[in-house]
């Protein structure tokens, strides 16, 4: 202090507060997981949709193969 005189010093101890900190990390925690749970299913979400369309694929090629062997064997 500029002109002034010290009269004393203190000490102060700080005590950080943990009340509730174990609820808000489990519950920060489980967003987390949820949140990597639902990417992760919608990623083998995608594979199945993919089977889906493949088997669609198959299904409408083998329909059409037949309809053209049936056309082509008509005419003997």
């Amino acid at each position: 202090m500029a002109g002034g005189s010290e009269l004393g010093s203190a000490h102060v101890s700080i005590f950080p507060q943990m009340r509730g900190f174990r609820q808000n990390v489990a519950k920060e925690a489980g967003k987390a997981v949820s949140d990597l749970k639902n990417a992760f299913s919608k990623g083998f979400d995608a594979g199945k949709q993919g089977k889906t369309l493949g088997g669609a694929f198959k299904k409408g090629f083998g329909d059409g193969s037949k309809e053209l062997n049936s056309e082509a064997l008509q005419s003997f």
